[in-house]
C-alpha cells in the first residue's frame, strides 16, 4: 500500500482532493494544539449532526470536548473534499462492531443519481494527533498513540499477555530499554490499525491470535518527515 501524507487544515474545506489511486492510502494528520480559534470551533460544531455534538458535550472536559469535536471535523471535511459536497451534508452508519461508514448525500449530475465513491476511511486520535486514512474499495486502519504514554514497568510481562508468542520473543531480544518501548509501541499501533481495518474489535480479534513479522522498514516517523518537508511533531 503507498501512502500519501496530507497535513489537514480543516477551515478549508472546499478544496478539492484527487480520489486515491488503486492500492493508494491518505493519510491526514491534524494537530489540536494549532486550532484555538473559538470562532472557528463554533462553525465546526455546526458542521456535526445532532448525535455528534451530543456525544462532543457528553464529557465535562472541554479539552477532551475539542479533540472530539476536532476529529469528527477532520473525518467530515475530509470525505468531503473527495465527494465535493458539504461537509455537513455527510451522513455515517456502523457494522455491528461499531466501524463506521460513510453515506454520500442524494444528488443529481448529468441528469442522472450520482453514484458515491467508494471510500474507506478511519480515524484515530489521542491529545496531540488526529489521523484519518482514506482509501478506495479497500478497508483501511489506523491508530496513533502518544509517544510518552505510560506503560506498565514490566513491558515483556504486558507483551507476553497481549502480543502472540512470536512477537513477544522478537520484541525479548531488544536489551536498550527505549528501544525496547519503542518497537512495543510499533507494533501494538500495527495490530490495533489491522484490527480497525478488519472493522472487528479486539472482543471479536484479540492482538494474540495473530502475527506480524516485522522487518527493517522505513518508520512512519522518517517518511512523514521526508514528505512534508519538515521535522516531525514530538508526539508523532
Amino acid at each position: 500500500m503507498k501512502p500519501a501524507i496530507m497535513m489537514a487544515t480543516v477551515a478549508s474545506q472546499h478544496l478539492f482532493r484527487p480520489l486515491p489511486a488503486p492500492r493508494e492510502v491518505h493519510l491526514w494528520f491534524l494537530f489540536p494544539e494549532d486550532v484555538r480559534d473559538s470562532s472557528l470551533m463554533k462553525i465546526y460544531r455546526n458542521l456535526l449532526s445532532s448525535d455528534e455534538q451530543k456525544k462532543v458535550l457528553d464529557c465535562s472536559h472541554v479539552k477532551t470536548q475539542n479533540e472530539r469535536l476536532l476529529a469528527r471535523t477532520l473525518v467530515r471535511t475530509t470525505l468531503a473534499r473527495y465527494g465535493m459536497v458539504e461537509p455537513s451534508s455527510l451522513r455515517f452508519s456502523t457494522n455491528e462492531f461499531g466501524k463506521p461508514k460513510v453515506i454520500w448525500p442524494a444528488r443529481m449530475e448529468d441528469n442522472k443519481i450520482w453514484s458515491p465513491h467508494s471510500l474507506c476511511f478511519n480515524l484515530s486520535h489521542t491529545q496531540s494527533l488526529l489521523a484519518c486514512a482514506v482509501t478506495m474499495n479497500g478497508e483501511v486502519g489506523v491508530d496513533v498513540e502518544e509517544s510518552d504514554r505510560k506503560l506498565s514497568r514490566n513491558l515483556m510481562s504486558l507483551a507476553r499477555r497481549r502480543f502472540s508468542p512470536e512477537e513477544a520473543d522478537w520484541l525479548s531480544h531488544f536489551e536498550d530499554s527505549t528501544e525496547q518501548r519503542r518497537r512495543f509501541m510499533q507494533l501494538w499501533t500495527l495490530k490495533e490499525a489491522y484490527i480497525k481495518a478488519l472493522g472487528t474489535g479486539i472482543s471479536k480479534t484479540p492482538l494474540k491470535d495473530f502475527t506480524f513479522a516485522l522487518k527493517p522498514c522505513v518508520y512512519a516517523r522518517s517518511y512523514l518527515e521526508r514528505a512534508v518537508g519538515f521535522p516531525a511533531h514530538p508526539q508523532v
